[in-house]
């Protein structure tokens, strides 16, 4: 009969494989500390630099800052002076030349007839636009609302004057058509001016035919807005 005795102890014994598991916990944990120190480093790297850039941005911007502000009120002032450019241009396009227009109103006047007040009155009102057809879920009541368009100018004149002789009727009657159908006033008017009054002069005695009357017309409404280019106002 043979005994076999085992004279190593079971710390001592070796186990079937390549690494021990003492050796394999120690290579694990000393790998992860050494990837968490890896990663650590680079992510106090980046910390440190995207600090440093944040830091040289901000000097930057503290040098900038003042010309950005001072850029965007130029802006806004180049803005509005556009604005108030267009409106003067506006402006230039409904007003009318009115000295030809004198010229012209003594050259037609007959020589019986005498102006004693010319009164040249401008209006002004903003064209509304058609309410829009309301869409597909849209309140009605508030698509129906007109909205606000361009705005428009015109002018009332009125002539106040009189006339003597013995065809002081007729001559009045015939600078009336004159002042309406005159090249220069033509296009100007909405409706061809009318004689408002035509009476005798109660202040001159009976001898004296002479007669007071009063002339009025509007120009069309000329619209307030900057001319196209190659377009005359």
């Amino acid at each position: 009969m043979s005994i076999r005795v085992n004279l190593i102890k079971p710390e001592e014994a070796r186990r079937q494989g390549v690494v021990g598991m003492k050796f394999l916990t120690y290579v694990s944990a000393s790998t992860a500390v050494a990837i968490l120190l890896i990663f650590g480093g680079l992510s106090f790297m980046r910390y440190e630099t995207g600090k440093n850039d944040l830091t040289a941005a901000l000097n930057i911007w503290e040098t900038r800052e003042p010309m950005y502000n001072k850029s965007l009120k130029m802006k806004e002032d180049l803005a509005t002076e556009k604005r108030f450019q267009q409106e003067l241009r506006g402006w230039q396009a409904a007003r009318i030349e009115w000295k030809p227009l004198l010229i012209e109103l003594r050259k037609i006047c007959p020589p019986t007839v005498q102006l004693r007040r010319l009164g040249i009155q401008g209006d002004l009102f903003i064209k509304q636009k058609p309410a829009a057809a309301p869409v597909d879920g849209e309140d009605s009541a508030k698509a129906a609302a007109p909205s606000l368009g361009l705005a428009m100018r015109w002018y009332t004149i009125t002539m106040d004057g009189k006339a003597a002789g013995a065809m002081a009727e007729d001559i009045v009657v015939q600078f009336v058509r004159a002042f309406g159908s005159d090249p220069l006033f033509k296009p100007l008017f909405e409706k061809p001016p009318q004689l408002n009054s035509l009476q005798r002069d109660t202040t001159q005695g009976p001898d004296q035919p002479v007669r007071i009357f009063t002339i009025e017309g509007s120009t069309q409404k000329r619209e307030m807005r900057e001319p196209r280019a190659g377009q005359s106002p």
